[in-house]
């Protein structure tokens, strides 16, 4: 990955914790103009609308992704591979025991 996918994949993930409680405390502003709610009313609100900005920043990313998929791809880069070693063909079936 070069410098500038690395960036705004890095963009688009703080962008999450960033902007989604920003749009959704925006959104509230917009969509309720009352103030005069209780303070638990006020957080329900308040984590709904937030919830629904993160929602609509997630079917972003998803289009985007689409789009150019190592634009949002941060998790390729965080963490480094992990090799494998020896030998790794499997010749016959796996049997998978399940514990009661």
């Amino acid at each position: 990955m070069d410098l500038v996918e690395r960036i705004s994949s890095l963009v688009t993930l703080l962008s999450l914790f960033i902007v989604g409680p920003a749009l959704g405390k925006a959104l509230l502003l917009w969509w309720d103009e009352r103030t005069q709610r209780s303070l638990p009313s006020q957080h329900i609100a308040l984590t709904v609308s937030t919830m629904i900005a993160f929602t609509a920043l997630i079917a972003v990313y998803g289009v985007i992704w689409k789009a150019n998929p190592r634009l949002i791809a941060w998790y390729a880069w965080i963490g480094p591979e992990i090799p494998i070693e020896g030998s790794v063909d499997i010749q016959e079936p796996l049997k998978v025991e399940m514990a009661p």
